[in-house]
């Protein structure tokens, strides 16, 4: 982020730039130096306005702004037209140069009107007249300011107007810390009269500007066009999906941030709450909806692939997450997408957090993810520790707190992982090596209440440590089972690959408002060692090994054990209120509506005849 932060500044050196944050500041400072002494001179002898007189007084700058829109607006485009056509049908940004005469005139006569007028006690209209004259000033002169910046660098508008905040914003600052002692050294006439011929100066900058502005441009060309292609390296092409069903509020929240981001973003998800799937990929067998889709945002009948409603390049299907996943990739975006194959994708962020080997192999969310990197796409699951469910509409847009909606929060988080990701990647590189992908956990946000967790820093870790594990318990009373969490020492939390001196993830997560950043890879094989190597002599004479120099065929061996873990978890069903994970061990079901502990095996597929 600092990178990309610093790749905004650097049009502060470009002369077009800084003349148009430097007219955007001056113009608003002048009317502040009028906000700031109104209450003064009007209050004050000989005028004595009341405070309810003095906010009345303001309707003439109301009426100042009305009449610069219309000069900045209609008139303006008429001036740039003609003179296009003057110039052989060109149009040059520096047409619209030619506002500012009027501005530049007028400013200095309404500051000399308020601060002389003010000294010597003239009729209060005159100082009404100086109101709508210096709000005419300052709205057109910013609006000029900004259009020529904008029609400067159109492609680069963003970083131009983050550079031009700054400018103004120091400005304002400087402005703010000098009217008092200025005032008071020079007084009310002495003071405006000063800044009338500052205003008058600074505003006829426009003619140097018009003639010779295209050559200052001009100089900066090959700049500019670099900083477009580092925004166009920097965006990559991401397919977005989830288990929560494609109205999930925090991924249609991560789809927005990511766009905003500059990505080109695709998703397709689960026409409902698909939890607990893991790797499973169950396609439909009829084309339509037997029933309507989650949140009634569908109704039944309609096609079992379709466009989401509410917002354009989202997709649903009826399927597992796994087999979104896969129509993502080999239907919806060869046919429909400005992009064949993704540079990345991105699940979740679910709906409750997904801890340790166990969740994550029944996990939807991961099943999505680890499927996607079996295919050799960059894949990164997201799991989020809110756990109750919303839709896409339900978000809040004032909090307790403050801060944003939980979901809102989530995925930021998520769209910080993609966009540091990526900022750290040499263009044209992988974002993760092949066989590789992210699982990242966050707790859970406590914006609509208080701020307690509602910027969590993140923590690289192991999916092993601390990771819990189910044992069938049995109910003397209903003579059923239901499953129990337990913690085992051994299993799923032996550390057997990668760096065993890392916190686990679940420790980090369920500890204090911390993020959690797993790396994981789909080769399931054992690593070399002695243990594969007992193992081996265990089965010897009935399996042979063939020592191929370490030459053997890893890939296959990983597809194989890939497809095995994926089988293994197709059994299971959803777990837990609200998407699995949900469960909040030591802390209750969710954080949401107490409902009690579901059963797993909740998921009623919508094409079942």
């Amino acid at each position: 982020m600092p990178y990309r932060c610093i790749l905004s500044l650097r049009p502060l050196s470009w002369p077009v730039i800084f003349y148009a944050g430097f007219s955007y500041g001056s113009y608003l400072i002048w009317f502040n130096v009028l906000n700031a002494t109104a209450s003064l001179i009007l209050g004050g002898a000989p005028y004595n306005f009341s405070s309810s007189m003095v906010g009345l007084s303001y309707l003439s700058c109301l009426l100042g702004v009305i009449a610069a829109a219309l000069y900045t607006g209609y008139f303006s485009d008429w001036m740039a037209l003609k003179l296009a056509r003057r110039n052989n049908g060109i149009f040059e940004p520096e047409h619209r140069l030619w506002g500012f005469a009027l501005p530049t005139l007028v400013l200095p006569a309404s500051l000399i009107l308020w601060g002389v007028g003010a000294a010597h006690g003239v009729h209060w209209f005159g100082l009404i007249v100086a109101m709508f004259g210096t709000a005419f000033c300052n709205t057109a002169g910013i609006t000029l300011s900004v259009n020529y910046l904008v029609d400067s660098y159109h492609e680069i508008s963003g970083d131009g107007m983050t550079t031009v905040m700054l400018i103004r914003n120091t400005m304002s600052f400087a402005i703010g810390y000098a009217i008092t002692p200025w005032v008071d050294d020079l007084g009310y006439e002495g003071c405006f009269i000063s800044a009338a011929f500052v205003g008058l100066a600074i505003g006829a900058v426009f003619l140097l500007m018009t003639w010779r502005g295209k050559h200052l441009r001009e100089m900066h060309r090959t700049r500019c066009w670099d900083l477009v292609q580092r925004h166009i390296d920097m965006a990559i092409n991401i397919l977005v999906g989830n288990d929560d069903g494609f109205g999930s509020a925090q991924m249609i929240e991560t789809v927005r941030l990511l766009r905003e981001s500059g990505h080109n973003v695709v998703a397709v998800a689960p026409v409902d709450n698909q939890s607990g799937m893991g790797g499973r990929s169950v396609f439909s067998d009829l084309p339509e909806l037997a029933t309507a889709s989650e949140y009634d945002i569908v109704p039944a009948g309609s096609p079992a692939l379709g466009r989401a409603p509410f917002i354009d390049g989202v997709w649903y299907y009826n399927g597992t997450p796994a087999a979104c996943a896969f129509v993502g990739l080999d239907y919806v975006l060869p046919n429909f997408a400005n992009f064949t194959t993704p540079d990345l994708v991105v699940a979740g962020p679910n709906y409750g957090d997904n801890l340790g080997a166990f969740l994550y192999t029944l996990s939807g969310t991961a099943g999505y993810t680890y499927s996607s990197v079996g295919r050799g796409i960059p894949a990164i699951a997201f799991s989020g520790g809110n756990g109750e469910q919303r839709s896409y509409s339900w978000i809040n847009e004032t909090t307790e707190s403050g801060y944003p909606d939980p979901a809102t929060i989530q995925a930021q988080l998520a769209v910080d992982v993609v966009n540091t990701l990526v900022n750290n990647t040499t263009p044209g590189q992988p974002l993760l090596p092949q066989g590789y992908g992210l699982s990242v956990n966050t707790p859970y946000i406590t914006s609509l209440s208080n701020d307690s967790c509602v910027s969590p820093p993140f923590v690289q870790t192991r999916l092993t440590g601390g990771a819990i594990t189910d044992i069938a318990a049995y109910n003397e009373t209903t003579q059923t089972f239901h499953y129990e969490p337990i913690v085992p020492e051994g299993g799923i939390n032996a550390c057997i690959n990668g760096d065993c001196s890392l916190p686990g993830e679940t420790e980090v997560v369920e500890d204090g408002c911390y993020g959690s950043v797993s790396v994981f890879t789909v080769d399931y094989s054992a690593p070399l060692g002695e243990a594969t190597t007992n193992i081996r002599q265990r089965l010897t004479p009935l399996v042979s090994f063939q020592d191929g120099g370490n030459e053997t065929d890893t890939d296959a061996s990983a597809t194989s054990s890939s497809s095995a873990a994926a089988g293994s978890t197709s059994t299971a069903g959803g777990y837990g209120w609200g998407g699995k994970g949900s469960k909040h061990f030591g802390n209750g079901w969710g954080k949401g509506p107490q409902h009690g502990p579901p059963s797993r095996h909740h998921w009623n597929p919508r094409y079942v005849n």
